[in-house]
């Protein structure tokens, strides 16, 4: 048998890949902690990439889309603003996780949640040592990783539920009680607040 190849044509053309939500977290997350004005291209849209986007509001930076292309006005490593509410990351776990170190460097404190948030806390630990004193463990997972990072970073969850639920459950039941810890410290009276100079009084 004879088999008879001719060459082909090179192929030509141009393709636009789709974005990517993984890469289109950080872009956002870089972009706000840069000076000045950063345009992203091809920016994914969706429930987790809005996530990262509302909480880069609540921090104070500003941003728009249009026709696919992200722009952020940056405000810079200690530029964030503590958010005047607590931030919901609903279903993202990425957000959190990058914004764990990013909220240590604007001072704002975060409820970590169950072993993959902790696990990213740790890499966040590394790379900014110091940035677990503005972090609170909601919970201690049935996981036993879970445990072993907390141990690493020598913290002491609020909760001890065994819950395995995630998706920020853990932080969610946590918040009332540290809330109220909160205010406790802030706005419970002292003895001499209360014009008691004595156990008698």
């Amino acid at each position: 048998m004879t088999l008879t190849t001719t060459p082909s044509p090179p192929l030509a053309g141009s393709y636009t890949l789709p974005g990517d939500k993984s890469l289109a977290h950080r872009a956002a997350l870089f972009a706000a902690l840069a000076e000045g004005e950063s345009v992203i291209g091809a920016y994914p849209l969706s429930g987790v990439t809005r996530a990262m986007l509302d909480a880069l509001s609540a921090f104070g930076v500003p941003w728009s889309v249009n026709n696919g292309t992200l722009t952020v006005r940056g405000a810079g490593l200690r530029g964030l603003r503590p958010p005047a509410a607590a931030v919901d990351c609903r279903n993202s776990a990425t957000t959190i996780r990058l914004f764990a170190g990013a909220a240590a460097a604007a001072g704002v404190p975060c409820i970590l949640d169950g072993s993959v948030v902790t696990a990213g806390a740790l890499v966040a630990e590394a790379l900014a040592p110091g940035a677990r004193q503005w972090w609170i463990a909601g919970h201690r997972s049935a996981e036993p990783a879970h445990s072993a990072a907390l141990s690493y970073l020598s913290m002491t969850p609020v909760l001890e539920h065994s819950m395995r639920l995630g998706e920020g459950s853990g932080a969610v039941a946590a918040l009332p009680t540290v809330k109220a810890a909160i205010a406790v410290l802030a706005e419970m009276a002292t003895f001499a607040d209360a014009g008691v100079s004595g156990k008698g009084d």
